[in-house]
């Protein structure tokens, strides 16, 4: 009989006690796939490959998650990080309803669970200023804040300036 469910276990505690060792920057489910972050004076460029994902941020501050993973918002689902004094594990849902996510940002020199649906390369700021995001839906006019009334259902996070080339106006009621 095939044992099922050893590999990624196993991988999980190769990951963990590369992280721990501090010479690791990524590890994916996918069978025999390791890779590297590289890095400028701007950003931080790491491969992902379809699956789960461990990585770690290296970013010299903490990023909203949403400005954290804007390069890879069209193929992330969720991103995932363990708190080992509290034993729990917090998520956010991309695209989700905000109740589904208690993972606001991300924090320097952790490490997160993201399940991409893709092969694809995720770059974030190393030290650079934080966009000026607003927030759209797939169907509306508007821009909005995190947390408008009117940002519900499906949405994603656009620089404002990118908003107003494409025609959308801000919203009346959160300001942005």
């Amino acid at each position: 009989m095939k044992r099922r469910g050893y590999l990624p276990l196993l991988m999980v505690s190769i990951a963990v006690g590369l992280v721990l060792g501090g010479t690791f920057h990524c590890i994916s489910t996918k069978r025999d796939a390791v890779a590297a972050e590289t890095q400028d004076s701007q950003n931080i460029t790491t491969q992902l490959f379809i699956g789960w994902n461990l990585v770690a941020f290296s970013s010299a501050k903490p990023l909203p998650i949403d400005e954290a993973l804007l390069s890879i918002s069209n193929v992330c689902i969720s991103a995932w990080e363990y708190d080992a004094s509290t034993s729990d594990w917090h998520r956010h849902i991309l695209g989700g309803p905000a109740f589904l996510s208690d993972l606001h940002e991300l924090n320097p020199n952790h490490g997160y669970w993201l399940y991409v649906t893709q092969d694809c390369i995720w770059t974030y700021p190393s030290q650079q200023p934080i966009p000026d995001l607003v927030y759209i839906t797939k169907t509306g006019t508007k821009y909005h804040r995190q947390g408008c009334q009117y940002l519900w259902g499906s949405s994603g996070a656009i620089e404002r300036s990118e908003a107003i080339k494409l025609d959308y106006t801000a919203c009346s009621v959160c300001n942005p």
